[in-house]
């Protein structure tokens, strides 16, 4: 498996994807805690915002995930 030589960006705050994490887990929805370390260890993007949440989430079925 490929590995990304390093991150493109630092995350400024956890915050997002820590909440959305617990959330999914409380569901049962281990799909979202699989995206989220994809993006990072294997696209090097980390998700620190909702935005770049609802980015990695993509394409996942179940509740919406955007606030909005």
């Amino acid at each position: 498996m490929p590995c990304p030589e390093g991150l493109r960006y630092m995350a400024l705050t956890t915050d997002p994807p820590c909440l959305l994490v617990k959330a999914a887990e409380l569901q049962s929805a281990d799909k979202v805690l699989r995206r989220f370390r994809e993006s990072v260890f294997f696209y090097g993007t980390p998700v620190g915002s909702e935005d770049r949440a609802a980015t990695a989430l993509d394409g996942i079925s179940g509740p919406k995930w955007r606030s909005k």
